[in-house]
């Protein structure tokens, strides 16, 4: 896995700070360091967790179809 790299693909910002950054900087869910993924998500209630894996699966079957993605299984 790549860290450093804003790809900004979910449009779902929290702040985050890579190694080589100096201060927080809005970044997309997906590009955030695991522990700061983690440490956010904790901070969330249930309904706000449901409302993040919705919005993803929303995003993750939005990109299978703009470039023909399926699975072999």
């Amino acid at each position: 896995m790549s860290v450093g790299i804003r790809r900004g693909v979910s449009g779902m910002y929290i702040f985050d700070t890579f190694p080589t950054d100096t201060m927080r900087i809005p970044t997309c869910f997906e590009d955030c360091l695991p522990e700061t993924q983690e440490k956010w998500l904790n901070s969330l209630e249930l309904e706000a967790v449901k409302e993040v894996a919705l919005h993803m699966a929303r995003t993750l079957k939005t990109i299978c179809e703009d470039f023909d993605i399926q699975s072999d299984n």
